[in-house]
């Protein structure tokens, strides 16, 4: 049985991504665990605090959070859907590794509440975190988002980062949905390369996987994300999947994520998967002759 994760704070945001993660299990048959990580970040004050008065203040956040979890679960047990519970003491990260290895997890849902500005670039989101740290793929549910069918999906393409593992899951999602998918590449001012080229190439290289119904497009954009996110709202595509760098510390500061700044402004899900970087890149019939021939 296919088991579909869904983490929760108990926020509206996380109420969102349950609602949606619920009728996904139920359409396509998945178990559904509802988890919380009690985290605790040690303060100032907490030093002066006595360690009998310190298990009685985390005891009373256990049993509070145990007590919403179960109501969660209550809640959301009336479906066709079996719903369990893990409450947990640690680290979100760490925990939602854990238990994605220890329950084999085949899907995460979460919400996310987005960021702009300062907010983005210092703090940015525990779903952030978990769509770049946990080896399992995550849609990401943005505020407010309502359910509905998922019928075209686009999926945003790095010529130089294709791997074989992202087209065979991008293979796998759609069949999950029956939906279409709309491969787009979004040629900057900086992109050297043919159009005609980089869509024979890339057609070519689609024929050889179980992808149907699937279609190509070029856009052009100053910046990727900028473009990906217009075209997603010009395109009425229901969902974006897109693979992400597991990138940590000041590679990922100063190089940034472009899942990550997508995540951070859509209005619709975001299905995401963490690449290998240990697998090959697929050389698409040599892309630095594509290169050269573009000059």
């Amino acid at each position: 049985m296919k088991t579909l994760l869904i983490p929760t704070d108990f926020s509206e945001t996380s109420e969102a991504a349950i609602d949606f993660g619920m009728q996904l299990a139920e359409r396509h048959g998945y178990d559904v665990i509802l988890q919380h990580s009690v985290e605790f970040v040690p303060t100032y004050e907490a030093m002066y605090i006595d360690a009998i008065n310190v298990r009685s203040f985390t005891q009373e956040i256990v049993e509070d959070c145990e007590i919403r979890l179960d109501n969660l679960v209550r809640k959301h047990n009336q479906s066709q859907v079996k719903v369990t519970k893990r409450l947990m003491v640690g680290s979100l990260i760490s925990d939602l590794q854990s238990l994605v290895k220890v329950e084999q997890i085949d899907l995460i849902v979460m919400g996310t509440r987005g960021a702009s500005g300062l907010k983005e670039f210092f703090v940015g989101s525990n779903t952030e975190k978990v769509v770049r740290l946990v080896n399992c793929p995550v849609i990401s549910i943005p505020e407010k988002t309502k359910f509905k069918e998922v019928r075209k999906i686009l999926v945003p393409v790095d010529m130089r980062e294709l791997r074989p593992k992202f087209l065979n899951k991008i293979s796998k999602f759609q069949q999950l949905f029956a939906a279409s998918i709309e491969f787009i590449w979004v040629k900057t001012p900086h992109s050297i390369e043919s159009s005609e080229l980089v869509t024979d190439a890339l057609n070519s290289l689609l024929s050889k996987y179980e992808i149907a119904s699937s279609s190509f497009s070029i856009i052009r954009d100053i910046f990727p994300d900028e473009g990906i996110i217009k075209y997603s709202k010009e395109s009425d595509a229901d969902m974006i999947a897109m693979a992400t760098h597991a990138r940590r510390g000041l590679a990922h500061l100063f190089s940034g994520s472009l899942t990550e700044d997508v995540l951070n402004h859509l209005n619709i899900p975001l299905w995401s998967f963490k690449l290998d970087e240990s697998e090959d890149i697929i050389d698409l019939v040599d892309f630095q002759d594509f290169q050269e021939m573009s000059k």
